[in-house]
C-alpha cells in the first residue's frame, strides 16, 4: 500500500513538472510581453508629461490627464499580457465591471465632484483672488481643487463648496470686468435748479480717484416723491487699481461736503404731527 501511494505521488509530481515545463514558453512570452508593454507606458508617460508642460492649462488639469494616459497605459498593458499567460481576460473584466458599477454607485458624489472639477480647471469661470458669488455665498477664492472650491467670506469665514455644486450653480464673478457700477439714491428739492446741481455733483464726482471718466458718472431723474424729485446717481469704480467699498465711501463723503458748501437741496422725508 505504502508503495501505491508513493507511485502515485511520484506520477503526480512528474505531471506537475511536465505541466510547468509545458506553460514554461507561455510564461517567458508573458513576462517578456509584460516587460515590453512597461517601457511602452513609461514612454507615453513621459511624452505626456513634455506635452502637458508645453501647454498652459492649470496644473490639476494636466496632471490628471497625465496620470489618465498612464492609468490606461497600464490597464491595457495587464490586460494583453494576462492574454498572453492564458489567463481568461473577459470573464476577468466582466467581474470588474459589476464590481465597478457597485463602486460606482457608491462613490456617485464624489465622481462627480471630481469630473465637475475638471470642467471647472478647464473652463475657468473664474480665478485664484477673485470675487464670485455662489447660491447666495460672496467671497474670494482662495482654492480651487478637483474635489472643492473654497471662498473666503468678507467676514473672514473659510466656505468649501463642492464642485458639483459650483458647477450647476449661478455663477457671479465681481471681478471679471476692471469697471463696476454702483449707485447712489437722490432726492431734488422742488425748488432747487436741477441742471446746476446736477452739473455740480457730477463734476465733484469726476476729481474722486478711483471713478473713471468712461463710461462718465451720471445721474438720471425718475419720479415725482412726496419730498422731492427722485434721481439716482451712477458711477463706475476702478476695482483693479481701487479698493471697491473705499471708493463708494469717498464718493459718499465726498457729495456730503459738495452738497453743504453749494447748498444744495437735498430733502428728507418729512412728518408733520398735529396733536389735537
Amino acid at each position: 500500500m505504502f508503495n501505491d501511494a508513493l507511485i502515485q505521488l511520484i506520477d503526480q509530481f512528474g505531471d506537475v513538472i511536465n505541466q510547468i515545463i509545458a506553460y514554461t514558453p507561455r510564461l517567458v512570452a508573458g513576462l517578456l510581453v509584460g516587460a515590453i508593454m512597461l517601457i511602452c507606458v513609461r514612454l507615453i508617460n513621459r511624452w505626456a508629461q513634455q506635452i502637458a508642460l508645453r501647454t498652459e492649462g492649470p496644473p490639476e488639469v494636466e496632471q490628471l490627464i497625465v496620470n489618465s494616459i498612464y492609468f490606461l497605459g497600464i490597464t491595457v498593458g495587464l490586460i494583453i499580457t494576462l492574454s498572453v499567460l492564458g489567463i481568461n481576460v473577459m470573464g476577468l473584466i466582466a467581474g470588474l465591471g459589476l464590481s465597478g458599477l457597485v463602486i460606482g454607485f457608491a462613490l456617485k458624489d464624489i465622481i462627480e465632484n471630481l469630473l465637475a472639477g475638471v470642467l471647472i480647471l478647464i473652463q475657468r469661470p473664474f480665478a485664484l483672488g477673485e470675487v464670485i458669488e455662489i447660491d447666495d455665498i460672496t467671497g474670494t477664492v482662495t482654492h480651487i481643487q478637483i474635489r472643492s472650491t473654497t471662498l473666503r467670506t468678507a467676514d473672514n469665514i473659510e466656505v468649501v463648496i463642492p464642485n458639483s455644486t459650483v458647477y450647476t450653480a449661478i455663477i457671479k464673478n465681481y471681478s471679471a470686468y476692471a469697471v463696476r457700477r454702483r449707485q447712489i439714491s437722490l432726492g431734488f428739492g422742488y425748488d432747487e435748479n436741477l441742471d446746476e446741481a446736477i452739473r455740480i455733483l457730477i463734476d465733484r464726482l469726476q476729481k474722486i480717484d478711483g471713478v473713471v471718466d468712461m463710461p462718465a458718472p451720471s445721474i438720471t431723474l425718475n419720479d415725482f416723491g412726496d419730498n422731492a424729485v427722485a434721481g439716482m446717481l451712477y458711477y463706475y469704480i476702478d476695482t483693479r487699481r481701487f479698493d471697491y467699498i473705499g471708493t463708494h465711501t469717498a464718493v459718499v463723503q465726498a457729495l456730503q461736503e459738495v452738497v453743504k458748501e453749494h447748498e444744495i437741496d437735498l430733502p428728507y422725508p418729512t412728518k408733520i404731527v398735529i396733536n389735537r
